[in-house]
């Protein structure tokens, strides 16, 4: 039985350090000065209103969020499409408009104090929903001002994906595979890379789960109930350190609420599969009571076995739970809020410790996942002296889980605490600079105990600062940055305490080739700290099914990195990107057999040990508009992963892929239909069998309907509809279980 304790706070943070960060943002928020809305010059002014419309129907986008930059207020377009501020100083905005599956506008307008500024807004269909990106640079921007490669996923893409991990969301990302034992594990591979080389955020913080360790190991988040989800492809080391080595994901929550709502809003999401009776149920509300922001989700996913063509993985079902709530004081000056998230999962892996597929109806291995997390974050948006904003957040994560053997005994048991806290702060441009600088703190304690203990308990810490410059000289912005981390990693055995340190750096360039075209440029040098199951592991892992050994003499792995990204925006009536990439490793950790046998387990015996690498290929994604509401879209991507040293590939890496799309819009109906080709993926290492080439065909549509202030959408998706047997050549079970054969998912979403 789960009983509810405070959480421990360990020496990383010292209280000192805690309450003056509190002060620095609590006492200006809730200052009366500072916080209390300036009144308009005269009579009626201090009104701003106006109507939200569909640009071909004219018919009004109910619920589009209006919102003014700066201000902490945002509203909702009502069943006529009108939106209405009060109580607003004299001055000048820019108000910002954003709706699902339509294109965000800004307009600016002056309240001149002598009657009510009015602002209409027509917004047109958009393929993808276009957002600002908060993960690849220290403060939110448009996509083609960030320099690394990034992609982004609204809440309509992930309601119409219908996904049930985070891996699967993603999975169709250019750039983005993802290894599994079991659809509920998958786990995002960026480039050919994964594991602890992929750094998986939830509004920023990492995720602390233990899923970097085994492939049959959940991410602990529920992708479904997300706002939006980032992927930056590349080396992140600057803003992240030494886990983003290959890239991050950002799964974009909102847990604390940093806007108050003119009037109360939230949704409900339904949603149920054939292929093994997936049901889904999510719902979350924002509201505001004065200065005062809540924001609450409540989530339920489950499913049974997943069929494929011929039959059936058994013992794959999942039972997911998850909820948070949040809130936040809001002023004028900033914000300062909490948050507590419970995340729950029951699953079944497919395979037996044998390394054989469990049939139907049959019992085996079932994971036990339990994780709270309790979050304080505030930022400064008001300008102080040479600060032009601030955001400080920390994070206590306690998650554990059980391994539960076909006998229903408890077979062995892992604990990971985490500490984590983070502090941004950006500066004043100064004529061509502008930037920020940051640092960053990190404590963790991992334990294990039972049948099958990999790797022994250990202590982890880390520390880092980093600074992100930029300056600009028209028609080239030119970024430079650089981070330090210092991290140390104590087994708790007689093995020894390793310590390990380095710099990251960091220059970019994005010359603007003449509108709307870009190219981008970044080089990367980063390095990432073997983690404690590299260096300490020793013992049986069923999932690889292999004995694993850890070296607690492996040194620190370095990248030097070229990015190269061409971009388009409407160019006639052409958008996209075309991205060529190389990051070449030195002392690049992997496992190798031994060719020898453990008598104890009867696994074979495989080491971590390192070798040079070469990671190389290219990205491209671009929409076509054939004409009013009818997209063509293209997309492909290439990874070549190369062990330079033995000169030989490298195990578990993507096939070339290739896709395209064609998607019917108008503002009530949808309807896609899309094709993708993964290549037959046949350069593999000695000991990795081939994977075969496959085709898949997916159909999508629905209809958007509003009754007063309320809208509702339903969504029909037929996935594999040639129910298609194919194999995943990143999985480590690939040649055991196979993916998921056709699926009818039925989705209806209420918004209000």
């Amino acid at each position: 039985m789960n009983t509810f304790q405070l959480p421990k706070i360990r020496s990383l943070f010292p209280i000192p350090l805690v309450v003056a960060c509190a002060m620095t943002l609590v006492l200006p928020v809730f200052s009366a000065e500072e916080a209390a809305p300036a009144q308009p010059a005269t009579g009626t002014a201090g009104v701003l209103e106006g109507k939200v419309t569909e640009q071909h129907s004219g018919r009004p986008l109910v619920g589009a969020q209006v919102e003014i930059l700066g201000q902490p207020r945002v509203a909702r377009a009502n069943g006529e499409g009108q939106y209405r501020f009060e109580n607003l100083p004299a001055g000048t905005y820019v108000v910002v408009v954003h709706s699902s599956g339509y294109a965000t506008k800004s307009l600016t307008t002056i309240l001149d104090g002598s009657q009510p500024a009015t602002l209409d807004f027509v917004l047109d269909l958009t393929l993808h929903e276009e957002h600002v990106v908060v993960t690849a640079s220290p403060e939110a921007r448009d996509p083609l001002q960030v320099f690394q490669p990034t992609s982004t996923m609204g809440a309509t893409d992930i309601e119409r994906k219908g996904a049930d991990s985070l891996g699967m969301t993603l999975a169709k990302e250019p750039g983005v595979a993802n290894t599994n034992l079991g659809t509920i594990t998958a786990r995002p591979v960026i480039r050919g890379l994964g594991g602890d080389r992929v750094l998986i955020l939830e509004d920023g913080m990492r995720i602390a789960d233990v899923s970097s360790i085994s492939p049959d190991h959940a991410v602990a988040d529920d992708p479904n109930t997300a706002d939006r989800i980032e992927v930056v492809r590349g080396p992140a080391n600057i803003l992240y350190g030494s886990n983003a080595i290959g890239g991050v994901v950002n799964v974009i929550q909102n847990e604390i609420p940093r806007k108050l709502e003119e009037k109360p809003t939230g949704s409900l999401l339904f949603g149920a599969g054939t292929n093994a009776n997936a049901l889904l149920g999510n719902g979350d509300f924002s509201v505001a009571a004065g200065p005062v922001a809540f924001h609450g989700m409540l989530s339920h996913e489950e499913a049974d076995n997943f069929t494929f063509d011929g039959g059936v993985a058994g013992n794959s079902q999942y039972d997911v739970n998850s909820g948070s709530f949040g809130v936040a004081g809001v002023g004028t000056v900033g914000s300062v809020g909490a948050s507590y998230r419970k995340y729950e999962a029951t699953y079944g892996i497919p395979v037996s410790d044998a390394g054989d597929a469990i049939p139907a109806g049959q019992p085996g291995v079932t994971l036990d996942i339990h994780q709270s997390s309790y979050r304080l974050g505030g930022e400064i948006t008001k300008e102080y002296g040479w600060l032009k904003g601030a955001r400080i957040q920390a994070i206590h994560r306690n998650y554990d889980h059980a391994e539960i053997e076909d006998t229903g005994e408890v077979g062995t048991t892992f604990n990971l605490d985490t500490d984590e806290i983070r502090a941004d702060f950006t500066h004043k441009q100064k004529g061509p600079w502008k930037g920020s600088f940051g640092v960053w703190g990190l404590d963790q304690d991992f334990s294990a105990e039972g049948e099958e203990v990999l790797v022994p308990s250990s202590k982890t810490k880390g520390y880092a600062a980093f600074v992100y410059e930029e300056l600009a000289y028209k028609p080239v912005t030119y970024l430079i940055g650089a981070r330090y981390d210092s991290q140390s990693v104590n087994p708790g055995t007689t093995d020894p305490t390793r310590d390990f340190s380095g710099a990251s750096g960091a220059l970019g360039a994005i010359v603007k080739l003449g509108e709307p075209m870009e190219l981008a440029i970044n080089l990367t040098h980063a390095f990432k700290a073997p983690s404690s199951e590299e260096l300490y592991a020793s013992g049986p892992h069923a999932a690889t099914f292999a004995f694993e050994q850890g070296d607690p003499d492996l040194q620190q792995e370095t990248s030097n990195g070229l990015d190269l990204s061409l971009r388009f925006h409407t160019v006639k009536r052409f958008s996209g990107a075309f991205t060529l990439f190389e990051a070449r490793f030195q002392n690049y950790i992997f496992l190798v057999p031994t060719g020898l046998t453990d008598p104890g387990s009867g696994l074979p015996i495989f080491l971590y040990t390192q070798d040079d690498a070469d990671f190389r290929g290219a990205e491209f994604h671009g929409d076509i508009n054939l004409q009013e509401h009818l997209t063509l879209e293209l997309l492909a991507d290439y990874v070549r992963g190369q062990n330079t040293g033995a000169d030989e590939p490298l195990p578990q890496m993507p096939p070339a892929r290739a896709g395209l799309g064609l998607a019917w819009e108008n503002n009530r109906y949808f309807a896609t239909g899309e094709a993708r080709v993964g290549f037959a993926q046949n350069r593999n290492p000695p000991l990795e069998t081939d994977t075969d080439g496959y085709y898949l065909f997916n159909v999508f549509g629905g209809v958007t309907l509003t009754s007063g202030a309320v809208v509702h959408r339903i969504t029909l998706r037929l996935e594999n509809l040639t129910d298609t047997f194919y194999r995943n050549s990143v999985s480590l079970t690939k040649d055991i279980v196979p993916q998921p054969g056709r699926n009818v998912q039925l989705s209806y979403r209420l918004l209000f």
